[in-house]
């Protein structure tokens, strides 16, 4: 019995690899759909601090990560929440939160992430300000300055999740592969199947041509035995 050959499913699958891309594509757009129709938006809201040295007007890169960190501290963003009167956990604002330097510059830039865009803006404000009061009576640093206050965001925001993303173009490939390997083995079935008929017809047809040919020759052989017969009795009459 003749076996499935892998080695043609391989080289039939990448023939259609065009097919698999599409596919892929295919579910990648799925994918941004799901997250558009089933992921709750947010809004970004972003404020900056100017802190500047009194005698340079620069500050060094270590103090300004220090001020990063303490601007994400679980201190301040407890005030924060208490201040706003927040139903927020600290690890859950910590997540929405982040604070960078501008590079080359005396400035920190604070985004906020939130669902509901004034809460964004509040928290914003909030936690600069009161970054400013606590620098300057606890670490006595007067050269912080709010530019400009954080605004109400308009545009909402969609956090496409890379995982999800991920498994569908996944999923994608998987059923792409496994659907074209399944008809190729099917396909290969019934070329199997088709050319093991064929060869039991010939047989058949061979082994009836066989005892059609055996009984001719037998009807040929009584024949001749029967011709044979009458010849001899004619002999013994005369």
């Amino acid at each position: 019995m003749k076996k499935v050959d892998f080695s043609k499913i391989g080289y039939q699958i990448w023939e259609k690899k065009v097919q698999i891309l599409v596919t892929v594509f295919l579910f990648f757009l799925l994918s941004i759909a799901y997250t558009l129709n089933f992921t709750v938006p947010f809004y970004q809201s972003t404020i900056m601090l100017e802190v500047a040295d009194k005698n340079s007007g620069r500050v060094d890169e270590k103090r300004m990560a220090t001020y990063c960190e303490i601007l994400k501290s679980e201190i301040m963003l407890e005030e924060t929440i208490q201040n706003l009167a927040l139903d927020l956990e600290v690890q859950e604002l910590q997540k929405d939160i982040s604070v960078k330097q501008v590079p080359e510059s005396t400035f920190l830039q604070i985004t906020v992430n939130q669902e509901n865009p004034q809460d964004a803006t509040r928290i914003a404000n909030e936690l600069a300000e009161g970054f400013q009061k606590k620098a300057q009576e606890t670490y006595h640093i007067q050269q912080i300055a709010i530019p400009e206050e954080a605004t109400i965001p308009e545009r909402a925001y969609y956090m496409l999740p890379v995982q999800d993303i991920l498994l569908f173009c996944l999923a994608g490939i998987v059923l792409s592969i496994g659907y074209m390997g399944i008809s190729s083995i099917v396909e290969q079935r019934k070329e199997i199947e088709q050319a093991q008929k064929k060869k039991r017809e010939e047989i058949k047809q061979k082994k009836e041509g066989q005892e059609k040919a055996e009984k001719i020759q037998s009807n040929q052989e009584k024949g001749e035995k029967n011709e044979a017969k009458p010849k001899r009795g004619r002999k013994k009459n005369s």
